[in-house]
C-alpha cells in the first residue's frame, strides 16, 4: 500500500518540539514606540479595570495602524493586546458594552485577518501566544519556569490557569510527530511501530492528566468563577449576561451589524483535536437533533488558520483505528490502542471533574452547595457524570454556558 503524503510541520508554523506552540518564545512587548500606548494599557490593565476606567482610557486612544508590525511574533503580540483590551472593554463596566470602539475594532480586525483568527480572545490569545520562560535559558517543560504575559486580574490564579494549558501543549507536542510516523507505519504494515507509538502516546496522556490536575494548586475555583471567567467569555449565547445580540465592531461606517463569537476555551486547542483525529474518536451530542461533532468542528474555526488546515490534512490520512479494525484479532495492537483510548477518556473525565468544581459548583454554591458536591463525588465515570449533572436532570444548570458559548454540561 502506498504511503500518503504526510503533512510537513514547518509548512503550518509548527515544530516537532513545540507542536502548536510558537517555535520562538512570544515577545513580552512590541518594541516599536509607536505602540507604546497599547503596551502601557496592558501593563496596567488589572488596575485600570479595577478602577472602572477601561472604557475611558480606550476611548481616548488614537486609532493606531498595523503597518508597523513586521514579524509574525509582532502580529501575534498585537492580537493578544487588542483581544485583551476588547474583552476588558466589553466586560469591564457595571453592564457589558455592546460596542467595541474604532480604537480597538479597526486594528483588531486587521490583525485577525492576517493571523486567520476571529476577532475575539481565543485560546491562542489567552494561552499559546501569551507566555514566557522566566529566564531566557529555561524551557516550557516546567510550570514554575514560566509566566503569563497578560492577564485581566493580575492574580496568580489567572496566570496559573493559562500556564496549565501551555504546559499541556508542550508536554503533548511529541505526540504529533510520533503519530504521524505511526500513520506511515500502518501503510507499511509495521504493526510493531504502531503499537510502540500507542504505548508512548498513553504515557504522554498520563503526564498531561497529571499537569491538568495541578490546576488546583494555584487557581482557586472561587477566584476563577467570580473574577476571571467573565472576562474570557465571548459574545455568543450571552443574553443572560447582558449581550442578547452580541457586539458591534465599530469601524466607523455607521452600518456595522452585531456579531457573535465564543470566547476562549480549551475546546479550541488543536492538540486535543489532533488526539481525537489520530485515534478515530468521534463526539456525539446529547441532543440527537444536532449533527454529530458540530460543536467540535465549530471550535476549529477559532484556531489559527494554519493549525486548522493541518488538522484537515491529518484527517484525510488518519488510519490507526482502521488498522486496528483490520487486525482486531491481534492483541499486539488492540491492547495498546485500548489503553491509549482509556488514558484519553481518563483525561476527559478529570476535565469534567475540574469543570464541575470551577463552574457548576461555584454557580450554585449559595443555593445548593451540598447537592452540587454530591455531583462531583457520587459518580466516577465521565458518562455518568454527564448524565447526573445534565440540564435534563438538574434544572438549575439550564442556561449555564461555557466561555466558548456552548451549553455547558451536555457538551
Amino acid at each position: 500500500m502506498m504511503a500518503p503524503l504526510i503533512p510537513v510541520l514547518r509548512d503550518f508554523g509548527m515544530t516537532a518540539e513545540t507542536g502548536f506552540l510558537p517555535a520562538e518564545v512570544p515577545p513580552a512587548t512590541l518594541l516599536n514606540p509607536y505602540y507604546e500606548k497599547w503596551e502601557t494599557i496592558l501593563a496596567n490593565l488589572p488596575a485600570i479595570i479595577g478602577d472602572h476606567r477601561i472604557r475611558v482610557v480606550v476611548d481616548e486612544l488614537p486609532v493606531l495602524s498595523t503597518a508597523h508590525l513586521r514579524t509574525c511574533a509582532e502580529w501575534r503580540r498585537a492580537y493578544v493586546l487588542l483581544a485583551f483590551m476588547s474583552h476588558a472593554y466589553i466586560w469591564g463596566g457595571t453592564i457589558p458594552s455592546e460596542r467595541i470602539p474604532r480604537q480597538l475594532a479597526v486594528p483588531l480586525l486587521e490583525v485577525c485577518e492576517y493571523l486567520e483568527v476571529p476577532p475575539v480572545a481565543t485560546y491562542s490569545a489567552l494561552c499559546l501566544w501569551n507566555f514566557q520562560p522566566t529566564t531566557p535559558a529555561e524551557s516550557t517543560d516546567h510550570l514554575e519556569e514560566m509566566t503569563t504575559l497578560v492577564t485581566f486580574t493580575g492574580t496568580a490564579d489567572e496566570k496559573w490557569f493559562y500556564l496549565i494549558s501551555v504546559a499541556i501543549e508542550r508536554a503533548g507536542a511529541p505526540v504529533i510527530p510520533l503519530m504521524l510516523e505511526a500513520i506511515v507505519a500502518h501503510y507499511a504494515g509495521d504493526l510493531s511501530t504502531v503499537a510502540t507509538a500507542l504505548h508512548t502516546f498513553t504515557k504522554i496522556l498520563d503526564r498531561i492528566t497529571a499537569i491538568l490536575l495541578r490546576m488546583y494548586e494555584r487557581c482557586r475555583p472561587y477566584v476563577f468563577y467570580n473574577h476571571i471567567r467573565r472576562f474570557i467569555a465571548g459574545s455568543k449565547n450571552m443574553a443572560g449576561a447582558g449581550l442578547p445580540n452580541g457586539v458591534i465592531y465599530d469601524i466607523g461606517l455607521g452600518s456595522e451589524e452585531y456579531r457573535q463569537y465564543g470566547g476562549g476555551s480549551n475546546a479550541q486547542s488543536s492538540l486535543f483535536h489532533f488526539f481525537d483525529i489520530v485515534l478515530g474518536v468521534e463526539h456525539h451530542p446529547t441532543d440527537t437533533t444536532r449533527p454529530r461533532d458540530n460543536f467540535v468542528h465549530e471550535m476549529r474555526s477559532y484556531m489559527p488558520g494554519p493549525h486548522h488546515r493541518f488538522l484537515e490534512d491529518v484527517s484525510k490520512i488518519a488510519n490507526i483505528h482502521e488498522f486496528l479494525t483490520s487486525c482486531r484479532s491481534d492483541g499486539r495492537l488492540s491492547a495498546p490502542y485500548s489503553a491509549c483510548v482509556s488514558a484519553l477518556a481518563n483525561l476527559r473525565n478529570k476535565h469534567i471533574h475540574l469543570v464541575t468544581r470551577y463552574i457548576v459548583i461555584q454557580s450554585h454554591k449559595s443555593r445548593t452547595l451540598l447537592g452540587a458536591e454530591r455531583l462531583l463525588t457520587s459518580q466516577t465515570t465521565s458518562g455518568t457524570i454527564i448524565r447526573s449533572i445534565s440540564p435534563n436532570n438538574n434544572p438549575e444548570n439550564e442556561g449555564l454556558h461555557g466561555t466558548a458559548g456552548s451549553s455547558m454540561m451536555p457538551f
